[in-house]
């Protein structure tokens, strides 16, 4: 019965990973972080959060928030906007920046920029 009750407990983590990680969204959106030169690759967006990636170190601070510029594609006809995040994970080389930022206070209203953009990124990446 406990190899049982194990087994259940890796299969919901393993779900909760998929479902993660199925609620992720690649993209081509650029992005600006407050008070840094420089912009880079919205890599991927959900509603909780985003990955950002860049060629140039951008220098942020774990549990720091910042204001982050979105420029999504052309394509997706949704206007530049911004939002606040707080760095969750920072990864750094000598060729490139990647960093995991949670979403602070995402909107529950479904017009919003960030909402519109994860919707359109639903449709697009199939």
């Amino acid at each position: 019965m406990f190899f049982n009750k194990k087994e259940k407990k890796i299969d919901d983590q393993f779900s909760s990973y998929q479902d993660r990680e199925k609620s992720r969204y690649n993209t081509q959106a650029g992005f600006m972080v407050e008070g840094f030169e420089g912009e880079g690759l919205l890599k991927n967006v959900s509603i909780p959060g985003l990955c950002l990636e860049s060629v140039t170190y951008v220098s942020v601070t774990p549990k720091e928030q910042y204001k982050i510029k979105i420029i999504p594609e052309p394509i997706s006809h949704i206007e530049s906007f911004e939002l606040r995040a707080e760095v969750n994970w920072v990864r750094s080389t000598e060729l490139s920046f990647e960093a995991g930022f949670s979403i602070i206070n995402p909107s529950q209203d479904k017009t919003s920029p960030i909402r519109r953009y994860v919707e359109f990124l639903k449709i697009h990446n199939r």
